[in-house]
């Protein structure tokens, strides 16, 4: 019998998550423009899935047509899923060299709407931009041979996820469909559990765990999708 997990997320750092999306920036511009110039926010780089704990990034550019506006103050709104009110947060200054702007270090308790605004000066008109991040649940797993041809898949679901179902997924060929196979509750302390027997097959079979979305979370999958051999 041969076990293989797939290769588990790489450790965060304090403030690494997920692989951002990017786009380049544009320069900055260099001379301040008379009379009133219109304003966009142009995004550089952001996070629009993160794994719940992991901490996003959010970065951009207060632009006219000239170029970047260096020096220029935005805030930061949040507003989290469910909720209609955006809260207020952070502000700061972009760069005098590259205009660009920083929010990092975001670590969203669920999905959550990011607003930045540029209230404007005598030389420019304001303007805000939104962007948004999914947040799915952690679900660290671990695969247990109890038998020859018995293995227990061990996990937790977090933040809280009580007495709610976890789903067994399972494939028989590395391109092939995950089917769902087995449903289970999640304890007092959002743990779960599947029994997975492996008589009566040969060749390889994954597995993994998901939970479905809701208004506060997407779908969410167990850290390692596990490959099972038998000859």
């Amino acid at each position: 019998m041969l076990l293989a997990p797939s290769p588990a997320p790489a450790a965060a750092s304090a403030c690494a998550a997920t692989p951002p999306s990017n786009a380049q920036p544009v320069p900055a511009a260099e001379v301040l423009p008379t009379g009133v110039e219109q304003t966009r926010i142009r995004w550089t780089k952001w996070h629009s899935r993160l794994v719940y704990g992991d901490a996003a990034t959010l970065e951009g550019q207060v632009v006219t047509d000239q170029g970047a506006i260096p020096e220029a103050t935005v805030r930061l709104l949040t507003r989290e899923a469910g909720s209609n009110e955006w809260q207020a947060g952070r502000s700061t200054e972009t760069d005098p060299e590259t205009g660009v702007f920083s929010f990092s270090c975001l670590r969203p308790g669920m999905s959550t709407d990011y607003r930045v605004v540029y209230d404007g000066t005598l030389y420019y008109e304001g303007s805000s931009a939104d962007r948004s991040t999914a947040v799915a649940r952690r679900m660290p797993d671990t695969m247990r041979q109890r038998t020859a041809n018995k293995f227990r898949f061990v996990g937790s679901v977090s933040p809280e996820y009580v007495d709610r179902t976890v789903v067994l997924q399972r494939k028989n060929c590395p391109k092939c469909r995950w089917r769902n196979v087995a449903r289970r509750d999640t304890t007092s302390s959002s743990a779960w559990r599947f029994t997975i027997r492996t008589s009566g097959f040969s060749g390889s079979r994954w597995y993994r765990a998901t939970v479905p979305a809701d208004e506060q979370y997407v779908r969410s999958y167990s850290d390692r999708a596990w490959r099972l051999t038998t000859s």
